[in-house]
């Protein structure tokens, strides 16, 4: 009888399915159960648990784009359809808080920028472009808004880690290595899901300047990934940002001797080099992308004595 010799190898077959199904649900199990300390996130935005990847970090952007959306980013998990239900929902929503609580943890400022009460109006809304903007505002984007910003509402503001730059409105907390890195994975994935063409995560963020490095050569990344890594970029160089007003507190005493002495402008110094890494070709390029010109200064003529 056909129906007889098929009987063993459906059976056979349902039993493995039914074993499968049965491993995956006790998996999902121990995932809904897990620590915190059980789950990490990989360089390239996995989740992983018991060193394998359980789930895929992903920002929720929709037709209206909603630029705050990767402060609060979900964790589909990678598992085979046969696990549906409770079961999963429970494990998804165990790794969506994990991942949640994590991005809150490093992310602290922004979070506690997002989460202030009493910002009174431009405080409010310099706050929100802050947070939009993943910590960081170039200063000349947003000269209106300064020119009215009084100094209570900026103390509003600097109670809360911002910092009023000469060239960038920015939190310093956020170029520590950590969220700063975070800060560009995050960048990396709004972008590719907005894209036919992702860009490499791991290949991009290699790109990226090593922990600790202030100024170095800049590679060929997009201005945007560095600007959310805390650097800012020139055609050829990538300055963090609290080196860039280090630099400005050196040009500005530059100025003003300049100015007392009836000179104009400023001569570069050993100084303004050593604290970008850079040499004079170097620092030029990066003083003409901040709006200075350059010019080849002529040392002084010296009168050489001779002894007779």
């Amino acid at each position: 009888d056909p129906r007889l010799k098929g009987a063993p190898a459906g059976t056979a077959r349902a039993a493995v399915e039914k074993s499968v199904a049965e491993a995956l649900r006790q998996r999902a199990q121990q995932i809904a159960s897990a620590a915190d300390e059980a789950f990490s996130l990989s360089e390239t935005g996995d989740i992983i648990w018991q060193n394998a990847k359980i789930g895929r970090l992903e920002i929720a952007i929709g037709r209206d784009e909603n630029r705050l959306a990767y402060l609060t980013p979900n964790a589909p998990l990678l598992a085979d359809e046969t696990l549906t239900g409770e079961t999963r929902q429970r494990a998804e929503a165990r790794v969506a808080e994990w991942l949640r609580a994590k991005i809150a943890t490093d992310l602290a400022p922004l979070k506690a920028l997002e989460a202030a009460q009493g910002l009174e109006g431009l405080a409010r809304g310099l706050a929100f472009q802050l947070i939009e903007n993943k910590g960081s505002l170039p200063r000349r984007d947003i000269a209106d808004i300064l020119s009215k910003l009084t100094q209570d509402l900026r103390g509003q503001l600097r109670k809360l880690g911002v910092r009023f730059g000469f060239y960038n409105v920015f939190m310093p907390a956020l170029l520590k290595p950590a969220p700063a890195r975070l800060l560009a994975l995050l960048s990396i994935i709004e972008a590719n899901q907005q894209t036919d063409t992702p860009r490499d995560i791991g290949a991009s963020l290699e790109g990226l300047p090593a922990a600790g490095l202030t100024s170095c050569a800049r590679a060929p990344l997009p201005f945007w990934l560095y600007r959310a890594a805390g650097f800012y970029t020139t055609k050829n160089r990538a300055i963090r940002l609290d080196m860039l007003e280090r630099l400005a507190d050196l040009i500005r005493p530059a100025l003003e001797e300049s100015k007392a002495s009836h000179g104009h402008g400023f001569l570069a110094s050993e100084a303004m080099m050593s604290i970008m890494g850079c040499g004079a070709e170097e620092l030029a390029e990066i003083l003409t992308a901040l709006g200075y010109q350059a010019h080849q200064a002529q040392a002084p003529k010296v009168t050489q004595l001779e002894t007779t």
